[in-house]
């Protein structure tokens, strides 16, 4: 038998098209996201509408679709999804588990070997970093952890116009524009999201957490006009300005992703998805006049994972697998028994030798249970 993993992570980096990602990886510029690759697995899949990141995201941690889980649509709650998420099933398990910033996972309730952080915790930043910053109610779960969460989000204010050279030229020299702060949001909410991440991962004995990541998906909706090569109708200066803010917010994730994988540890099992790809540079689409980015057709129905794990094969595609598969694969390899009704099947196909791991335990149910019959502490 294989070494056991102690520990499971799941990464969440939404819009990190793998063609975007392909060329920096052979440049060496993405060193910690090549060397999960070498010791993992590498897989691509389709996805099916809708393309809302909320639907998807919660398709992924429940193993369902969104007409079954009930996310359809961002914005969302906690109380809208129908079934446990992965964090859920390993805190029933009595494991420990952690969640930062999953989408729709605002105002769930507490419960027991659960620590949760709603994708809502660092809403509404007032319009300087000095000035109050109210936690929203229901954002942390158990409630004992919102004093050390809220002083770990980030304020956009709080970067220096040198922090955001790299993405944005000319910034020093010149007075920032509205896109330039709609930046600095975006990626204050990554990194804020890799604070309290970190912080909760060194701070208990957890033995699942998840982590999502926005900032990748935001700076791509801001900026993916403006990514080489330049478009017709982009001019000279624009072009020049923000040609670097996508391939540095790439970069920034590849450095937090280094700190996450160090936490979880050699023999944990580690899942990096990408989720939702964007329209491909040659064919982008590019806003008419008058017309925002985010109105004109964006995401691609396109999907990619890196899945490591001390019983899994090295440096290896990983062919057949689907969004629905991923959530009985993490629970097969942590010896957790897989709910019946779930569409989706372990990735057996990872194991280093068939038969290293126990056939999958399922429950007799004929449909995924459902979320209220799993306990709260409230």
């Amino acid at each position: 038998m294989p070494d056991v993993a102690t520990k499971t992570l799941l990464i969440g980096w939404d819009a990190a098209d793998w063609d975007l990602l392909e060329p920096l990886l052979d440049a060496g510029e993405l060193p910690n996201l090549e060397a999960l690759i070498a010791a993992g697995l590498l897989g691509r899949f389709p996805l099916f509408p809708p393309l809302d990141a909320a639907a998807l995201w919660n398709s992924l941690a429940t193993g369902c679709a969104p007409d079954v889980h009930g996310v359809l649509a961002h914005p969302a709650t906690a109380a809208e999804r129908r079934l446990p998420d992965l964090a859920e099933r390993f805190a029933a398990a009595g494991r420990l588990a952690i969640s930062v910033g999953w989408p729709a996972s605002h105002a769930a309730p507490e419960r027991e070997n659960l620590l949760r952080v709603s994708d809502r915790f660092d809403a509404a930043f007032p319009a300087s970093a000095g000035e109050a910053w109210l936690l929203p109610e229901g954002a942390v779960r158990p409630v004992r952890l919102a004093e050390d969460v809220a002083r770990l989000r980030m304020h956009p204010g709080e970067f220096a116009r040198q922090d955001l050279a790299p993405l944005i030229a000319g910034l020093e020299s010149g007075e920032p524009t509205e896109r330039d702060g709609k930046i600095a949001a975006h990626l204050a909410a990554s990194i804020g999201r890799q604070a309290v991440a970190t912080y909760l991962m060194d701070n208990h004995d957890w033995r699942f957490a998840s982590v999502f990541f926005p900032g990748i998906r935001g700076v791509i909706r801001e900026c993916f006009e403006f990514h080489p090569p330049r478009l017709p109708q982009v001019s000279e200066p624009d072009f020049e300005r923000y040609r670097r803010a996508v391939t540095e917010t790439l970069k920034l994730h590849d450095q937090m992703l280094n700190r996450l994988v160090a936490l979880a540890g050699p023999k944990a099992n580690i899942l990096l998805c990408a989720l939702r790809g964007v329209t491909k540079t040659a064919a982008r689409p590019s806003p008419q006049p008058g017309e925002h980015v985010e109105t004109a057709p964006f995401f691609r129905p396109e999907g990619f994972c890196v899945l490591r794990g001390p019983g899994l094969r090295p440096d290896e595609l990983l062919h057949g697998a689907s969004l629905h598969d991923l959530a009985p694969t993490l629970l097969w390899l942590a010896g957790l028994p897989i709910p019946a009704g779930l569409p989706g099947r372990p990735l057996a196909q990872a194991a280093k030798i068939p038969g290293d791991f126990a056939p999958p335990r399922q429950a007799t149910d004929a449909a995924p249970e459902p979320l209220h019959t799993l306990p709260d502490t409230e």
